[in-house]
C-alpha cells in the first residue's frame, strides 16, 4: 500500500507537470523561466525553515490532509487559468516546483516512523520502485488526455488522483506506533550550527558543493530544454511533447534503478560513481553548443531524467553513510534544502543576467560545460575525505547504536579490513558488525580468531557459526583449550554445531575447573549424550539446585542455600560472594546465558 501511495502522488505530480510546462511554455517566451525558479527556490527554503520550526506531525492523517489541500490548490489554478492574466502561471509553475517538498518529503518521513531498519532494507526499493511506475502511469495519463483535451484539465485529472491517493493514505495504510520517539518535539531552529559544521569539515564542504554544482547545473540543463523546445515545437503540440517525453524518460529512470544502479554502486568508488552524471552531461552539452537543435537537447534531458533520480541521488546518500547520527540527522536536510534550492536560485540570477544581453543558447551551454567539469573536479578529491571519515566512524559511539548502513563499495570494504588490525577492541568488534549488517561476514579472515582480545574473538566466533562458515574450524582445536573459560565454552559449542554433539568432547569437559566450560559440558551431557555420563551430569545439576553451596557466604559468613533463580540473583547481588552455580553465574555471563 506504500508502493500504491507514493505512485498515486507521483501519478499526480507527473500530470502537473506536464499541464504547468505546456501552459507556460505556449503563452509565455523561455526566458520568464528564471523568474519561477526563483520563486520555487525561496518559497522551497521558507517552507523547509517553517516546517523545522513547527514540529509538524508526519502521521497518516496529516498526510492525507495534505494530499487533500494540494487537490484543492490544483483545483483553484484550474479555474484561475481560464482567465487571460498571466501572473496564474507563474503560480502554477511554482507551486508544482514545491509540491515535491509538501507532500513527497511528510510520505517518507511516516515511513520511517512505519517500519524499522531491517524492514526499511527490505521494502523501501520496492515502495520507490512503485513512485516510478506512478510516474509512468501519469505520464501516460496526461499523453492519453492531451489529445482530446486542453493542457488545463489534467489539473483537474490531478485532482482526481490526489484525492483517491488520500483515502488510501487515510484508510489503507496502518497507524504508526503511538511510542514517545515517534513524537517530534518541538523545538527551535538554529541554522548556524549545521552551517558551522559544514564549514568546518573540508568533507562536508564537498559534499554541500557536490550538491549545489549540480543544482545550478541541471537548472541550466532544464532551462536550455525548454528553451529549444519552445523554438522548436509548436504551441499546441507542446502538452503532447512534453506527455510523451515524460513517459520515455520515467521509465528508463525506472529500468535504471532496477538494473544499472547497483551494478554500478557495487563496482565503481563513489568519486566516479558522482562524475557519471557530469560527464554525460558535459558530452550532450557539447552537442547542443555545436547546433544540435532539438535532439541534441532531448539527449541532454534525457542524461538528467535518467540519472538524477536514480544513480545520482543513490550515490549522494551513500556519501552520508560514514557521518555519526547526530551529525546525520543534523546537516542532511540543510545540505540538501540549501544546496537544491541555493544552485536552483543561483541559476535563475544567471539567467536573468544572461537573457539581459543576449538570446543566444550558447552562453548557457558554456556554462553549463564548465559547471559540468567543475563538479567532476570536486567529485575527484572527495575520496581521501570519504574514507577518513569513514574509519572516524569506525571508533564512534555512533557504531555501537546505530548500523543502518547501505551497500558499501570496494574502498569502503578495504577501510573494514584495515581496522580489523586496530589495536582498539571495540573497533575491531565494530568493523566485525558492520560485515555482519552488510551480510559479508564470509569477508572476514578467518585468523581474527587468534586476536589477543577475548571480546573480538567471541564476536567472530559467533558470527563465523551464525553465518555457516567452515574455513574457520580448523583453528576450532585450539580455541578449545583457549586461556580463557568463556573462549573455551564458546569453541565447545560451535564445535557442536560443526561437526555435531560428541559425547565424548562432553565428558571431557564436563570437570574443567571453570565453571561456565563445567555447566556448557554438563548441559550438553543431558541434552544429547546417553548412559551414565547424560545421568551423572542430570544428577549433577539436581544435585546443583538441592543442596546448600558451601563457597557462597556474605560478608559475615552466614550461609545461603540455592533458591530457585529469581532469588538467587538477588541474594547474589547483595551477599557480595561471587557466586559459582549455574543459575548465579548467568547473572555474569552472556555465554552462559545462551544455555
Amino acid at each position: 500500500m506504500a508502493a500504491g501511495v507514493l505512485g498515486g502522488i507521483m501519478a499526480a505530480h507527473a500530470l502537473l507537470e506536464t499541464a504547468r510546462d505546456a501552459l507556460f511554455l505556449a503563452r509565455l517566451p523561455p526566458s520568464r523561466l528564471a523568474w519561477v525558479y526563483l520563486a520555487i527556490a525561496v518559497v522551497s527554503l521558507g517552507l523547509f525553515v517553517l516546517q523545522e520550526r513547527s514540529g509538524a506531525r508526519s502521521g497518516r492523517t496529516a498526510l492525507a490532509t495534505w494530499l487533500v489541500g494540494s487537490a484543492a490548490v490544483d483545483v483553484l489554478l484550474w479555474a484561475l487559468i481560464a482567465q487571460p492574466a498571466t501572473w496564474t502561471l507563474y503560480l502554477l509553475y511554482t507551486w508544482s516546483g514545491v509540491f515535491a517538498s509538501l507532500v513527497v518529503v511528510r510520505f517518507w518521513t511516516l515511513l520511517g516512523d512505519l517500519f524499522s531498519i531491517g524492514q526499511a532494507k527490505r521494502v523501501f526499493a520496492l515502495i520507490g520502485a512503485g513512485g516510478g511506475a506512478g510516474a509512468i502511469g501519469g505520464s501516460l495519463l496526461a499523453r492519453a488526455l492531451t489529445d482530446y483535451v486542453d493542457a488545463r484539465h489534467l489539473l483537474l485529472s490531478s485532482t482526481v488522483v490526489l484525492i483517491a491517493t488520500a483515502l488510501a493514505t487515510r484508510f489503507l495504510l496502518p497507524r504508526r506506533k503511538s511510542t514517545p520517539t515517534a513524537e517530534r518535539r518541538l523545538e527551535t531552529v538554529d541554522l548556524r550550527w549545521p552551517l558551522q559544521a559544514v564549514w568546518m569539515r573540508p568533507y562536508l564542504r564537498r559534499v554541500a558543493g557536490i550538491v549545489l554544482l549540480s543544482a545550478v547545473t541541471l537548472t541550466l540543463v532544464d532551462f536550455l530544454f525548454k528553451s529549444a523546445v519552445a523554438t522548436a515545437v509548436p504551441a499546441d503540440q507542446l502538452g503532447s511533447f512534453f506527455a510523451t517525453t515524460y513517459v520515455v524518460l520515467n521509465a528508463l529512470s525506472l529500468a535504471a534503478q532496477f538494473f544499472v544502479v547497483s551494478w554500478v554502486i557495487r563496482r565503481l568508488s563513489v568519486n566516479r560513481v558522482l562524475s557519471v552524471l557530469p560527464a554525460l552531461v558535459v558530452s550532450a552539452t557539447v552537442g547542443v553548443v555545436l547546433g544540435g537543435g532539438l535532439l541534441a537537447a532531448l539527449a541532454l534531458k534525457g542524461c538528467d531524467g535518467v540519472l538524477r533520480h536514480s544513480l545520482h541521488r543513490t550515490a549522494l546518500e551513500v556519501l552520508y553513510v560514514p557521518l555519526t547520527g547526530d551529525l546525520r540527522a543534523r546537516v542532511k536536510g540543510f545540505i540538501d534544502v540549501l544546496g537544491q534550492r541555493g544552485g536552483q536560485a543561483a541559476a535563475s540570477v544567471f539567467i536573468l543576467l544572461a537573457t539581459a544581453f543576449t538570446d543566444s543558447l550558447t552562453l548557457f551551454g558554456v556554462a553549463v560545460i564548465l559547471l559540468g567539469l567543475s563538479w567532476i573536479r570536486v567529485a575527484s578529491t572527495l575520496e581521501a575525505h570519504y574514507l577518513d571519515l569513514f574509519r572516524e566512524a569506525l571508533s564512534g559511539v555512533a557504531m555501537r547504536t546505530r548500523l543502518d548502513f547501505p551497500d558499501m563499495d570496494l574502498a569502503s570494504l578495504e577501510t573494514l579490513l584495515t581496522h580489523l588490525n586496530s589495536a582498539d577492541d571495540s573497533e575491531v568488534i565494530a568493523a566485525l558488525d558492520m560485515f555482519a549488517e552488510q551480510e559479508r561476514s564470509h569477508l572476514i579472515p578467518a585468523l581474527v580468531l587468534y586476536h589477543p582480545s577475548d571480546a573480538v574473538v567471541l564476536r567472530a566466533l559467533e558470527l563465523f557459526t551464525v553465518s555457516g562458515r567452515q574455513d574457520f574450524l580448523a583453528i576450532l582445536g585450539r580455541l578449545l583449550e583457549h586461556d580463557a573459560p568463556a573462549v573455551r565454552a564458546a569453541a565447545l559449542r560451535a564445535h557442536a554445531w560443526a561437526f555435531g554433539p560428541r559425547q565424548e568432547l562432553y565428558v571431557r569437559f564436563a570437570d574443567d575447573p571453570s565453571p561456565i566450560v563445567c555447566a556448557t559440558a554438563r548441559v550438553g551431557l543431558v541434552s544429547y549424550g546417553a548412559g551414565e555420563p547424560a545421568q551423572q551430569a542430570r544428577a549433577a545439576i539436581d544435585t546443583f539446585r538441592r543442596i546448600r553451596d558451601p563457597r557462597r557466604t556474605s560478608g559475615s559468613g552466614a550461609r545461603y542455600s540455592v533458591q530457585p533463580r529469581r532469588r538467587v540473583w538477588r541474594r547474589a547481588s547483595t551477599a557480595g560472594g561471587h557466586a559459582r552455580n549455574g543459575y548465579a553465574y548467568r547473572r555474569h555471563s552472556g555465554d552462559a546465558g545462551k544455555y
